[in-house]
């Protein structure tokens, strides 16, 4: 009994690496990709908490609005934010190499197409909706400013769908994936996703601090493998 208990025991140890050290980062509520009230912590703050898991790291993830999150991740002691996008790596920090990706389509109440040419055409033909949040490409970002009478900005994905819902405008620029998980949240019907815009690497903004170097490089190895 002493011998196939201490067996037991050995095959644990090689199946369940020890906790070596506990790294820390800040987020976002902004499921299922990241969020406090999920049992997973978001779906991608799970994909990165599993990777590293794997090799004795603990994940510790503090939730915060965005722009809280991103300057707490300055302190010491923070390996950075997750997930941000490219755009949304500030000075001081560098980008990681991505942990999973996500969507940006344009989603409607109808399944009625869209006819446009292109994303200039769409904002003049269509009131658009967009989420204030969201650094968009370039192309986006000068349509909203060329047709800003057919546009509403919106302050997250909640409000977002609310105004589509209410008929405030025909068309969303935002997540699929994230306003499907709040109309099944909300038991709403689902939307429409017209077209799928492009897709956005979901990255850790690293503190590029002297302390953050050893993890930095540990952590890219098991993020390129």
């Amino acid at each position: 009994m002493h011998f196939r208990l201490m067996a037991i025991c050995i095959i644990w140890l090689l199946c369940y690496p020890a906790i070596a050290e506990t790294w820390k980062l800040t987020s976002l509520d902004w499921p299922p990709y990241a969020s406090s009230k999920m049992d997973n912590g978001g779906d991608a703050i799970a994909e990165l908490r599993q990777r590293l898991a794997g090799h004795g790291i603990e994940l510790v993830v503090e939730y915060y609005p965005w722009q809280r999150a991103i300057k707490t991740a300055q302190k010491p002691g923070y390996l950075g934010y997750f997930p941000a996008w490219p755009e949304e790596i500030i000075d001081g920090f560098i980008a990681s190499t991505p942990v999973a990706y996500c969507n940006i389509g344009l989603i409607t109440l109808s399944a009625n197409p869209l006819v446009f040419t292109d994303i200039t055409d769409l904002f003049n033909r269509y009131r658009i909706g967009i989420v204030r949040s969201y650094t968009y490409p370039e192309a986006i970002q000068t349509a909203m400013e060329t047709y800003s009478q057919h546009t509403t900005t919106t302050i997250n994905e909640n409000m977002l769908l609310t105004m589509l819902m209410l008929g405030r405008f025909d068309v969303a620029i935002s997540d699929p994936t994230v306003l499907k998980y709040l109309t099944d949240e909300r038991k709403k019907p689902p939307l429409v996703t017209q077209q799928i815009l492009f897709k956005h690497p979901l990255i850790i903004g690293l503190n590029n601090s002297p302390e953050n170097q050893a993890h930095i490089t540990l952590l890219e190895q098991l993020l390129q493998k």
